[in-house]
This record gives structure tokens, C-alpha cells and sequence, in this order.
């Protein structure tokens, strides 16, 4: 169970625990819609924070509570973005993009920034769209394999479907089925 008093003693199985829940809210977001989850979710980020704040741990706690926070801002995000409470979603995951660059996990800012370009897409906002998925293409650079590269492309031609340039949105999707075709053999 999650510890709730203050200077709690944290362990890596809560931190692990808090880790898990991200996948417990997508799953209740699949089933229920985000709607019934915003505040549950919100209220979880809370007190992960609480504990990075106010908690007694190790330093690999310390980081794993840090992605988990992370994580969990990433999936708040998403059930706001879900529920329809755009500015509430948009919130959410500047605090998970912020968290994740904090933590220096590229897989997960990418993410992320993936998320803010499709809700910027989402919300006609088609320039900030494009410029937050070629951030994702630039952060993914080097490391990330073609899915991720593939992801970032695809938000980036729906920013430009958005805008209404539909000769540039095939110019990218035609590189993002370069890029997904590029993948290693299976």
C-alpha cells in the first residue's frame, strides 16, 4: 500500500508500486473513460510528489520515484486529454515533460512530446503541433528505434494535415513508412 504520512520511509517496492499504477490507470482509462479517473489520477501524482518531497529513501529510490512521477504526470495527462479537460491535460504533461527531462530519460520525453503535438493537433494549435514533433524527432536522434522515430514523423504529418498542407503531411508520412520499413528484420 502507498505510504500517506509525512517524512514516510520509502522502499523500491513502493517506488515500484507507484511505477505499476501508471499501467493500472491506462487500463482503467480503456475501460471506463478518462472521465472517472481524472481525479484519481491527479490525487496519485500528489502524493508521488509528497514522497520525492517529504520522504526518507535511497537515491535508487530516489530516481525510480522520479520516473514514476513522471510517468504517472504523463498518464494524467491522458486521462484529462481523454475526459475532454484540455487545459488540465496540457498541464499534466508539461509536468511529465518537464519531469522527464529533469530525469534525462529521452524514451519517455519523446513520449511525451508526442503527446503534446497530438493535443496541439487536437486543438488547432497545427504550428505548435509540427514544432513539438520535430522536437520529439530531434530528442529521439541516435538512440531511438524506427517506431519511435516512425511515432514522431506521423505526429509531425498531422500537424501539417491540421494546417491544411496536405502535399507536406504526405512528404512525411511517406518518410515515416521509410523510416518503419528501415526496422531490423524479425
Amino acid at each position: 500500500m502507498l505510504p500517506t504520512r509525512s517524512n514516510p520511509k520509502i522502499g523500491i517496492e513502493q517506488a515500484q508500486e507507484a511505477r505499476g499504477l501508471v499501467g493500472e490507470i491506462i487500463r482503467l482509462d480503456n475501460e471506463q473513460g478518462g472521465d472517472t479517473l481524472c481525479e484519481a489520477a491527479a490525487a496519485t501524482v500528489d502524493r508521488v510528489d509528497q514522497w520525492l518531497q517529504f520522504g526518507e529513501y535511497s537515491e535508487r529510490v530516489g530516481r525510480e520515484l522520479q520516473l514514476a512521477l513522471a510517468e504517472l504526470q504523463e498518464a494524467t495527462g491522458w486521462v484529462h486529454y481523454d475526459a475532454g479537460r484540455q487545459q488540465t491535460a496540457r498541464y499534466w504533461y508539461q509536468q511529465a515533460l518537464c519531469q522527464a527531462q529533469i530525469t534525462g530519460n529521452l524514451p519517455l520525453e519523446v513520449g511525451v512530446l508526442g503527446c503534446l503535438s497530438m493535443q496541439a493537433a487536437h486543438l488547432g494549435r497545427a504550428r505548435e503541433a509540427i514544432q513539438l514533433a520535430v522536437r520529439a524527432q530531434e530528442q529521439s536522434a541516435g538512440w531511438a528505434p524506427p517506431r519511435v522515430k516512425t511515432y514522431a514523423l506521423l505526429r509531425e504529418a498531422l500537424g501539417w494535415a491540421e494546417m491544411g498542407d496536405l502535399g507536406e503531411a504526405h512528404r512525411v508520412m511517406a518518410r515515416a513508412h521509410h523510416t518503419y520499413r528501415a526496422r531490423s528484420p524479425r
